[in-house]
């Protein structure tokens, strides 16, 4: 790298040549006529000495300049690229439930705000860190046509410097990944401007000019940034003397040199512009008009002069050169730190040459001269095949200044035939007068691991995006399905229905076409079980209970249900009773229920006639607290294949098309069967082969309900034989059908019933009846002009004796938790889900009866 700095040093100094053989031609003239001409001559040649000698300190003021700017480039540029990092990280925390994160992101990378735009360009959302305002900002940064570029094309990143308001931001933009729209982050700089760059103009230049009778001045056109007359650096152009050159007609294209007068001395000099910056150089009018002594005194004085001037010329340019390349080096080496390569490229001469070049690079490259050349066998043999044409586009050298007419950098990233990812950024150097690139930036950096983050986090996307789309197909396949499924048995009670009323005198008849209806039925309810088990569990509604429960009782009622449906299936059904040493345990009794009821009609579904399902439950081992339980159920059904065993829990699964047909199956009983399991904290397994049968056994360990007493059953017993007959029940029901049946069936047990056909009714009867007159009140929830929720929020409400006391049930077809919890809270005190259990409905009317008999008496 050292080498490569020589190099472009004696380059430059090659370029210089022609002015020192000026000078040397200068002395050996000078000496001449020095002696031969008059001091006339003498003087016009020494003039025209101090001419080239203020152009030389021009053109290393120029040189000085340049650099400092290149070196300011630099820095500019990590600034941007550090931004362009920033935003890359923030575009991916723009989702609502991630604001948090994207806040402490911003404050991670010290940044002053960050701003979210919608695809109009409207702010939807505005996080300020500093407490700064920055509607002036906003507003000037989307006055850029760079902001529409991002929101049409999502994968270019922008990024820039800009002052407002007399402060200056530096910021970046990108386009938001969660919607259409575009991420704004920035930063103020202001306050660490002057700390920014490590080296200033002004110390730069403080070594150019050695001679005490030459002095530099350089302005940015209000103020003077540097001066070897230290007194001048500071002041503003009207309190410099400079200023009077500002009225003079002359350009800095003029040869000839300009007079300045200051203090009662003058000065003979000239001025140049670079860039910003306004450059100027005097000498004192006594260097140019010497004394005029004795023509030999005066020619080995001027002589002398001018030889000394020579020499301190010299030295300067090798100072310069050693400054120059110091601060190179440095500038180089910084950029190196960064960037992998980086390369100079002249797009009009087509050529180019390295500032950073890897070893392999060296080897592949070194010797093209052509750029274009370069550049062909640069992505030839370093990247990925499908990644050459956009890099050689990225890199076109013919359409280059078009492409970068108002932009400062371009950027891209591609991929490597190592499969590494690299980011490309070509940054402009130098403009010619038609704002055309002549010399431009190649950088590139390994950004391997953010394009690896970046490729996971749209890994996880697309998962997540499949998974959603197989679960709504699954869903919508499930509702018609269950379309299906639902008007199947709709269509057997109605025919049944019509069969029935057809033989009225045939009452073998009709008890079949009854039996029929209720098998119908039976099979309709469970379906929509399954469907509200399934939807409780989504929810996480599903609870697991600790309360005391008999084993050996809940299997027994739920063979007594699959036992039916197996005689009916032609199914043999056997069954071990249970034996266990601990009977009365601790837990959810319903869930286990319908664990062991799932798994035992699933055998009897996919069985055939003369098929045979075994079933038993044993404890295995006990250490006082808890018992440990095996249920085992076995069948020789269709049993399951290999690849179907992997599906066999999942929602709606069903290996056989037919299933639902030809087994009158759903695809949902084995999911809820392990969800249950797992909220129980049990393990749930089988053993299946296809065409033989299954085994499944359900393993769950129970707490031993230890203050358990068997007195306790046979007074739950006598409470549940309590008479409801001579009771007068208010029911509030909008379903003429529902009433009709509610009404039948409480008058069977000896029941007053009166009606209500909505909410308000049956406040109306309420209000109007004596005080005790209803002994209990069954409330529909769904029902005109007014609610359930509301007839017994106005019941409890009213003040009389028994508004607060009188039992009210609430009955409903909904049966989730906040339906219950609903119902609580208006103030009922049980819950019924449609369609009635009748039997548990009395039940829990004869345990009210007693209360409310005590609070009467």
């Amino acid at each position: 790298m050292y080498m490569e700095e020589r190099r472009m040093t004696k380059q430059k100094q090659r370029r210089s040549s022609p002015s020192e053989k000026y000078i040397l031609l200068g002395l050996i003239l000078g000496g001449i006529v020095l002696f031969v001409l008059t001091l006339g001559l003498s003087f016009r040649h020494q003039k025209k000495a101090i001419e080239r000698e203020v152009s030389s300190t021009l053109n290393l003021a120029k040189t000085t300049c340049q650099k400092y700017l290149d070196y300011e480039m630099g820095i500019t540029t990590k600034d941007l690229q550090d931004m362009i990092n920033k935003i890359n990280v923030l575009k991916y925390y723009t989702k609502e439930e991630e604001k948090a994160e994207l806040l402490e992101q911003a404050e991670n990378q010290y940044l002053s705000g960050v701003i979210l735009l919608d695809e109009n360009l409207q702010v939807a959302e505005n996080v300020k860190l500093d407490k700064a305002e920055n509607e002036t900002f906003l507003k000037l940064i989307l006055e850029d046509s760079q902001v529409k570029e991002v929101l049409q094309f999502p994968e270019k990143v922008f990024a820039d410097s800009v002052e407002v308001d007399g402060k200056s931001y530096e910021y970046a933009i990108a386009s938001r990944v969660d919607e259409s729209g575009i991420i704004i982050c920035y930063y103020d700089t202001t306050k660490f401007q002057d700390d920014k760059y490590e080296i200033s103009l002004s110390n730069l230049l403080d070594n150019l000019v050695q001679n005490k009778n030459e002095v530099l001045v350089v302005t940015d056109g209000e103020n003077v940034i540097s001066s070897s007359a230290g007194k001048l650096e500071g002041l503003s152009i009207s309190e410099c003397p400079i200023s009077s050159v500002l009225k003079n007609d002359q350009t800095p294209e003029d040869e000839n040199l300009i007079e300045l007068k200051s203090e009662g001395k003058t000065w003979f000099g000239k001025h140049d512009m670079y860039r910003n910056y306004y450059l100027y150089v005097f000498f004192r009018a006594q260097k140019i008009y010497p004394r005029m002594l004795l023509t030999l005194g005066i020619v080995a004085g001027l002589y002398l002069i001018f030889a000394l001037v020579v020499l301190l010329f010299v030295q300067s340019q090798k100072r310069e050169k050693m400054d120059r390349m110091e601060k190179e080096f440095h500038l180089v080496q910084a950029i190196s730190s960064i960037y992998d390569v980086n390369l100079i490229l002249y797009p009009k001469e087509n050529t180019w040459e390295p500032v950073v070049e890897t070893s392999q690079l060296k080897e592949i490259i070194t010797g093209i001269k052509e750029a274009d050349k370069m550049l062909t066998e640069f992505a030839r043999k370093l990247m990925l095949e499908s990644a050459r044409e956009t890099f050689l586009e990225f890199t076109d050298l013919t359409t280059l200044s078009e492409r970068m007419k108002e932009r400062n950098f371009l950027g891209c990233t591609i991929e490597a035939i190592t499969g590494k990812w690299y980011q490309m950024l070509l940054v402009s150097k130098k403009r010619d007068d038609e704002n055309g690139q002549t010399s431009v930036l190649l950088l590139i950096r390994n950004v391997s691991e953010q394009k690896k983050k970046e490729m996971d986090y749209q890994e996880q996307l697309r998962i997540s995006a499949e998974k959603a789309a197989t679960a709504d197909a699954s869903k919508t396949d499930f509702l018609r399905r269950m379309s299906h499924d639902i008007r199947t048995p709709i269509n057997g009670i109605r025919g049944m229905t019509e069969i029935g009323l057809e033989c009225v005198k045939e009452p073998s008849r009709m008890k079949d076409c009854f039996e029929k209806i209720y098998t119908a039925s039976d099979f309709l309810l469970e379906l929509v079980n399954n469907i509200l088990d399934m939807s409780k569990m989504e929810a996480g509604e599903m609870e697991s209970k600790n309360e005391s429960f008999n084993l050996k009782e809940i299997l027994d009622n739920a063979v007594t249900i699959v036992s039916v449906q197996a005689k009916n299936a032609g199914v043999e059904f056997r069954y071990e009773p249970v034996e266990n040493e601990h009977c009365y345990l601790l837990g959810s009794p319903l869930n286990i229920q319908r664990v062991f009821q799932n798994l035992m009609s699933n055998a009897v579904k996919y069985n055939h006639p003369g098929g045979l399902v075994q079933v038993s439950c044993r404890e295995m081992e006990s250490d006082g607290e808890c018992a440990r339980i095996l249920f085992i159920c076995r069948d020789t059904g269709i049993g399951m294949s290999k690849e179907f065993q992997k599906h066999a829990f999942e929602i709606f699964a069903q290996e056989h098309k037919t299933a639902r047909t030809t087994y009158n199956g759903s695809g949902v009983g084995l999911s809820i069967v392990k969800k249950t399991v797992d909220l129980l904290g049990g393990k749930v397994d089988f053993v299946s082969e296809e065409g033989k049968g299954t085994v499944f056994t359900v393993e769950l360990t129970l707490k031993i309900d230890k203050t358990y007493e068997a007195e306790k059953e046979e007074v739950q017993k006598r409470e549940e034989e309590i008479s409801i007959s001579g009771m007068h029940i208010l029911v509030a029901e909008d379903n003429e059908l529902n009433l009709e049946i509610e009404t039948y069936m409480l008058e069977e047990q000896g029941v007053l019933v009166t009606p209500a056909k909505d909410g308000t009714e049956a406040v109306e009867l309420f209000a109007k009846s004596e005080i005790g007159e209803f002994d209990l009140i069954l409330m529909d929830i769904m029902m005109p002009r007014m609610n359930g929720y509301e007839a017994a929020e106005a019941i409890r409400k009213m003040e009389r004796k028994d508004a607060g006391e009188i039992p009210i049930f609430a009955v409903s077809a909904n049966a989730f938790s906040d339906d219950i919890a609903a119902s609580k809270k208006s103030g009922m005190n049980e819950h019924l889900s449609k369609p009635i259990d009748f039997d548990e409905m009395m039940k829990r009317i004869g345990k009210y009866r007693k209360k409310v008999e005590r609070n009467r008496s």
